[in-house]
């Protein structure tokens, strides 16, 4: 995925999959004119969020081309289509935020029973496969386990106080800003 895009955000990222310096992206060669319909599999292939949707759609008509779904009664060339894209966004987008609160139930059911919820596991740890329980991994247990002393002995990794350093100010913002 691009850099600052949403993930519903496909018509900047719709190029050929093996791309050349002369192929355009989905937008150059929508105003560009090369094409004049965006067949979509599914709307919510497409995009799961109205707002982003709706900006998609103004992008493809302003190029002069229009939207279709190949399984649903989505045509934006005419008053019935709009209504039904609109309809069937609204229902992609409830439906993105249910399957969002059903993964992070399902993840916090898991941690709540002593189980790995999932990802990569964290270092110095092993997730075994019969429980699924984080066990520690024998040869970076002494890392992980130095690594702990030196934060909470020897206060490595941690910011200076008031005592060691007069001058030192947290910064606001994620740059440093100079004391």
């Amino acid at each position: 995925m691009d850099p600052g895009r949403a993930p519903g955000d496909v018509l900047p990222r719709v190029r050929h999959r093996h791309r050349t310096a002369t192929v355009p992206s989905g937008r150059q060669a929508a105003k560009a004119g090369l094409f004049d319909v965006l067949l979509v599999y599914r709307l919510d292939r497409f995009s799961r969020s109205v707002a982003n949707l709706l900006d998609l759609i103004n992008q493809l008509e302003q190029s002069g081309v229009r939207l279709s779904s190949a399984t649903e009664p989505v045509d934006t060339g005419g008053p019935f289509g709009r209504m039904m894209l609109q309809l069937l966004a609204v229902f992609a987008e409830f439906e993105r935020n249910i399957i969002i609160d059903r993964v992070k139930s399902g993840m916090t059911a898991k941690a709540n029973k002593g189980k790995w919820a999932g990802g990569n596991r964290p270092y110095g740890y092993l997730v075994e496969p019969g429980t699924n329980t984080l066990i520690p991994h024998p040869e970076e247990t002494p890392t992980l386990r130095e690594i702990f002393r030196l934060y909470t002995q020897d206060r490595l990794g941690t910011p200076p106080t008031t005592s060691t350093n007069s001058s030192y100010k947290p910064s606001t913002t994620s740059t440093p800003t100079p004391t």
